[in-house]
């Protein structure tokens, strides 16, 4: 996972896209992974539990878990890997207020049902902008 990240992270530098992590492993193993795997993008330790203050605000329950928000802040997909995630990047970066993504015609996706099909995960929210996971009135811990 981590490999891939770093290259999105590279890949992305120029674009409206961020990386945030949440480690839920004991301080000792959570630094030492950020060392050992360069982690060079924004990460918390949520309390060295499965049941820390971040996990529980967002609902997580299994591990690893990503969620992909849109410019808004609205969950618009859970859980893509691989290839799922340039395709849901692909989805995604389009929708950003006067920005135009360059990519090529077979890297086009048409929609979020296209991308939640190849990765068998269903999109989190069905038209942009509704957030059904988290109310955009609440705050972060």
């Amino acid at each position: 996972m981590y490999p891939h990240e770093r290259s999105l992270v590279e890949e992305m530098k120029d674009e409206p896209f961020v990386i945030i992590g949440v480690n839920s492993d004991n301080e000792e193993q959570y630094r030492k992974a950020i060392e050992r795997e360069d982690i060079t993008w924004r990460s918390f330790y949520d309390g060295g539990s499965t049941g820390g203050p971040i996990a529980t605000f967002w609902g997580v329950s299994g591990w690893p878990t990503t969620c992909w928000l849109d410019h808004e802040g609205g969950i618009r997909f859970k859980n893509v890997r691989g290839k799922g995630v340039d395709n849901a990047l692909v989805e995604l970066l389009p929708k950003v207020p006067g920005r135009t993504l360059k990519v090529d015609a077979g890297d086009v996706v048409s929609s979020a049902e296209s991308v939640a099909k190849e990765n068998s995960a269903e999109p989190a929210v069905a038209n942009a902008g509704e957030d059904v996971d988290v109310p955009a009135d609440r705050d972060a811990p």
